[in-house]
């Protein structure tokens, strides 16, 4: 825990309740993201925090969430249940219901994590949809809404602030209190209250002199020894050991999960290895594939199309892979960096 600590003499004495993160939950930023309708006010704040708190009840890759009932979300904002159920009638743009609820069980949720055109989600480095990290676990944002420390509203401004940080330090960018209300969609008294309710929650201290724009530094604070990022050789290593299964027309992936036809260029997959049925994968849903196994899979492609005499023979005897098909894709990875060798 971190040591007492003073702003100004004449502030009260401050302590953070967590200092560092125990464990990140991802949520989705950047353009299409619900932070970007938010701060452009085509959604209200309470359609942004029922959906991020969704978020944290999901799995982050396929946006499933686990069974939760509009009772058990007033529950976790402390809110009136009717305004729960507005909300939910409203956002279907970023909240679909996948399975209605059933006897005393609740219904699951499919959240959109950038509403566009696949081919225009924002993509980081590692050819993966934009996100960034929050606490999770004790002292964790969501976990403190939860229990009741802060209200949803408060928890809204802390992840507004949190977007705005450096991420190694968890020091916010200045900000005026009239930027950030009109970010989030409250008024700016909300936003002083909130902003109080933070700090004597022990989430936030703030750094800057009372005439200055804010500035924050925002408990708990990232990892103090973050992870050093491990090199792309040492990644692929483990793949470049193991040859890729071929049956016929078919390329296997290293983990038994994915396979794809070279002369049609479809992929299925399965949900366990060497069980289960095949199941086509859609376009929209190509960039959920590993990098790594969109990477081999491009190269199979190549080396085939390369011994058949080019894409046109490749192609032969199939209209879903035609040249203007939207079945066959050249490349897999959007930006695909330096790839293994091809194992046939």
């Amino acid at each position: 825990m971190a040591a007492l600590v003073a702003v100004h003499k004449d502030a009260p004495i401050f302590k953070p309740a967590f200092e560092y993160q125990d464990s990140t939950l991802q949520l989705p930023f950047g353009e299409f993201s619900i932070f970007s309708d938010l701060k452009a006010n085509r959604v209200g704040p309470l359609e942004a925090m029922v959906t991020l708190t969704l978020c944290y009840r999901s799995n982050w890759s396929s946006g499933l969430t686990w069974r939760t009932s509009s009772y058990e979300l007033s529950d976790l904002l402390h809110i009136s249940h009717w305004y729960v159920r507005d909300v939910l009638a409203k956002a279907t743009d970023w909240i679909q219901r996948k399975t209605a609820p059933k006897g005393n069980m609740a219904g699951t949720f499919q959240i959109t994590h950038h509403r566009c055109d696949p081919a225009l989600v924002p993509m980081d480095k590692d050819n993966k949809p934009l996100s960034f990290a929050v606490p999770r676990g004790a002292g964790g944002i969501f976990e403190r809404l939860f229990a009741g420390d802060i209200d949803w509203k408060a928890a809204l401004v802390w992840l507004m602030l949190k977007l705005h940080s450096d991420w190694r330090t968890g020091i916010t960018n200045k900000i005026s209190m009239k930027t950030l209300a009109k970010w989030t969609g409250f008024g700016k008294q909300t936003v002083c209250d909130a902003i109080k309710m933070l700090r004597d929650a022990g989430m936030l201290e703030r750094l800057s002199k009372k005439w200055e724009c804010s500035q924050f530094q925002l408990y708990p604070k990232p990892y103090q020894n973050r992870a050093a990022r491990r090199r792309a050789e040492r990644q692929t290593e483990k793949w470049q050991k193991s040859e890729m299964r071929v049956d016929g027309e078919w390329r296997y992936s290293f983990n038994e999960l994915y396979r794809l036809n070279v002369v049609t260029a479809e992929v299925e997959t399965r949900r366990v290895k060497n069980q289960g049925q095949w199941k086509p994968i859609k376009d929209r849903d190509r960039h959920r594939i590993p990098k790594a196994i969109r990477t081999d899979f491009d190269q199979s492609l190549e080396v085939t199309r390369a011994i058949l005499g080019g894409s046109h023979h490749a192609h032969s005897g199939s209209h879903r892979a035609g040249g203007g098909s939207h079945h066959a894709h050249p490349s897999f990875g959007r930006g695909a960096e330096a790839t293994p060798p091809l194992r046939l």
